[in-house]
């Protein structure tokens, strides 16, 4: 669910594509660092990452003994690793014990215990949702790439979001095109699921017709469930044209299933 920018492979009757490290380099069985048990390799067109708390299409390793979910890119991160904010590297280590307000977000209600720098006179920490925001991120009415920002200069009474026009913290990560002047929340150009595959059809055990993940701009149909319109959020419509069946995502999640596990487990 990453832009693939190296060598790659392809189904020559559908549109599936693998860059060359997931086809070579993702064991089928792995023991992660974060316990000590069998994890499994998986794939499924939407999961939920129990780590970084992102929808995600693709691979995945699930844990049967913790019931745990992961998704690649919090696979892929070490316990100990440098990251680069503002031309200042930091070297992170994963601790149990650090229940700050994460520097990204401020969040403090970790899913996850989170990482923090070595040094000790620096305060950063992070948890696993801000270690995989992308460093760019496009919007849909901005011609150039968005850039992951780490501070906010300006008085609090300038510091608001684009997009859904509410204020931000200065001190919480935004995204940032310095040419058109846009700022944005993370969550409002990301559409809270940026590693979701939208359009790929599969099917639900409650539909009789193959279902596809949708973002719907203009004219929105509402929701079968709720009744709201499905704009701009994540939601799942029938691929047959005379059939109205939509739901916004979370709907259909917390009407049909009790937990993510249940929804990868239910065969």
């Amino acid at each position: 669910m990453r832009s693939i920018s190296t060598s790659f492979y392809s189904c020559a009757q559908c549109n599936f594509f693998l860059c060359n490290c997931c086809v070579h380099e993702l064991p089928k069985k792995v023991r992660h660092w974060t316990c000590m048990h069998l994890r499994e390799l998986f794939f499924y067109s939407i999961f939920y990452c129990d780590y970084c708390r992102f929808w995600s299409s693709g691979f995945g390793y699930n844990c049967n003994a913790c019931r745990e979910i992961m998704c690649i890119r919090c696979h892929e991160i070490p316990d100990a690793r440098i990251v680069n904010i503002e031309g200042q590297e930091h070297f992170l280590f994963f601790g149990h014990k650090y229940k700050e307000k994460c520097c990204g977000c401020h969040d403090d209600d970790f899913y996850r215990d989170s990482f923090r720098c070595k040094d000790k006179k620096c305060n950063l920490v992070l948890d696993y949702r801000c270690l995989v925001l992308p460093q760019t991120a496009r919007y849909k009415y901005d011609e150039h790439a968005l850039k992951l920002t780490y501070r906010d200069d300006h008085d609090l009474s300038q510091c608001y979001c684009d997009i859904c026009e509410e204020t931000r913290d200065p001190k919480q990560w935004f995204y940032h095109c310095a040419y058109c002047d846009v700022s944005a929340h993370p969550n409002c150009v990301l559409w809270k699921s940026p590693f979701v595959k939208l359009g790929k059809p599969f099917r639900i055990d409650v539909h009789e017709h193959p279902v596809t993940l949708v973002k719907i701009d203009f004219y929105p149909p509402r929701c079968n469930d709720c009744g709201e319109p499905c704009r701009d959020v994540l939601s799942i419509q029938c691929t047959e044209p005379d059939c109205t069946y939509i739901f916004h995502w979370g709907c259909y999640w917390s009407r049909e299933y009790s937990s993510v596990w249940c929804l990868l487990h239910r065969d």
